[in-house]
């Protein structure tokens, strides 16, 4: 679920959560090995209750174009299929959910437009979603997700559902950076 947590003090930024588990019913496979070779099922965790919304992500299809990312410049086709394909799998998460992926994507916008940094948490419960190119996803207005200059994408192993009251405050940090500024999708 995507949730949100505004801190006391005004500058901490806000942060939406999607905490993404694999399907235990996909087989017996532990979710900390994958081999990339199915496509699997993923489920939306919604406040550490259990699984939300069922969305199968055709790992044979995009495991191919991940390896034709491994160039110094991948077609432009290339990059926005992988970004509508993982774009879609969030829209289709999220279509159970209580907020909307479009609904994310506003909010997203919205801090973007209004100069106000944003905190984008992934907890991934199962590490081949590590693999997935978050920062492709399209947005309104020609942007992707990796584009945005206020908004930080955290990543966090989350292979089990949080209990309830879990804070969604790591105590870990992660710091990245793209080689992408200046450039527009289009």
């Amino acid at each position: 679920m995507a949730r949100s947590t505004v801190g006391a003090d005004r500058s901490i930024p806000p942060t939406l959560t999607l905490h993404i588990g694999r399907d235990r019913s996909d087989d017996s496979e532990s979710v900390e090995r994958f081999d990339g070779g199915k496509a699997r099922t993923y489920h939306l965790v919604v406040d550490g209750r259990g699984p939300v919304g069922r969305v199968e992500l055709p790992w044979p299809q995009l495991r191919e174009w991940l390896v034709a990312l491994n160039v110094e410049e991948p077609p432009r086709k290339l990059l926005e299929d992988l970004g509508d394909a993982v774009r879609s799998f969030l829209t289709s998460l999220l279509k159970s959910s209580v907020q909307s992926w479009p609904s994310l994507e506003e909010t997203l916008l919205r801090a973007e437009k209004a100069g106000k940094p944003i905190t984008l948490q992934l907890q991934l419960g199962a590490v081949e979603l590590f693999a997935v190119p978050w920062e492709l996803v399209p947005l309104p207005g020609g942007y992707r997700l990796g584009q945005l200059q206020r908004c930080v994408l955290q990543y966090e192993w989350a292979p089990a559902a949080l209990p309830r009251g879990a804070s969604g405050r790591p105590g870990r940090v992660l710091f990245a950076w793209s080689r992408a500024a200046g450039m527009r999708a289009g």
